[in-house]
C-alpha cells in the first residue's frame, strides 16, 4: 500500500516538473524575442 501511494506521488511530481520545466522555457523563448 505505501509503495502504490509513493509511485503516485512520484508520477505527479514527475508531471509538476515537467510542467513547470516548459513553462521556464516558455519564459526563456518568450524573454530573447523581446
Amino acid at each position: 500500500m505505501a509503495s502504490h501511494i509513493y509511485i503516485h506521488l512520484q508520477k505527479d511530481y514527475l508531471l509538476f516538473g515537467i510542467s513547470s520545466s516548459c513553462r521556464f522555457f516558455l519564459f526563456i523563448y518568450h524573454v530573447e524575442n523581446l
